[in-house]
């Protein structure tokens, strides 16, 4: 399937899909602590962008990647340009990329969507937040390079240095009864 047949395409149910080199996937119904934290961090997000009104934090955006036909993720939270046309499905020019990781998540999110995130020409930053653990990961591009940042423990800081923000640890899991290592 191209991705032009993906944005077209409908399979009469309520489920979501990513496609990832020419096959349609279906995204598993994620745990109460994925939805706990995608809910925390885009209010978080969102109440930081409201004095920035060209940019926009979207919640399960469609990307397509770069010079491939056939690849599309959802990604939990986008930061993005405002669109000028809200009607579009794909957002093409995000600046941040923000992917809950669960343990069922975890090598797709890590070792396929971050590695073709990283081909996004303006990608700033990618976040890679642990629905388990009090951890994160930041990717943030310098140059051709791409640096990481690991944030562990609910005393760290999540410095969301594409948007000038900062998030406490403590803040942003507050409610969870998780560990503070990852499993």
């Amino acid at each position: 399937m191209t991705l032009e047949e993906f944005v077209r395409w409908d399979d009469g149910t309520d489920a979501r899909y990513e496609l990832i080199r020419g096959l349609t996937v279906a995204r598993p119904i994620e745990p109460p602590a994925h939805s706990f934290l995608l809910a925390r961090l885009g209010a978080i997000v969102d109440n930081a962008l409201k004095s920035r009104p060209e940019q926009v934090a979207l919640i399960t955006s469609a990307l397509p990647i770069p010079d491939r036909n056939d690849t599309c993720y959802l990604a939990d939270i986008v930061i993005a340009p405002t669109p000028e046309r809200w009607g579009d499905p794909l957002i093409a020019d995000p600046l941040l990329v923000i992917e809950i990781v669960s343990p069922d998540t975890f090598g797709h999110d890590l070792y396929t969507k971050r590695p073709d995130y990283m081909s996004i020409a303006n990608l700033r930053e990618i976040v890679c937040l642990n629905s388990d653990s009090v951890f994160a990961e930041a990717f943030r591009r310098r140059g051709a390079q791409w640096l990481s940042e690991v944030v562990q423990g609910r005393s760290a800081t999540l410095s969301l240095a594409s948007i000038g923000i900062e998030i406490s640890m403590a803040v942003l899991y507050d409610g969870l009864p998780i560990s503070e290592l990852p499993a």
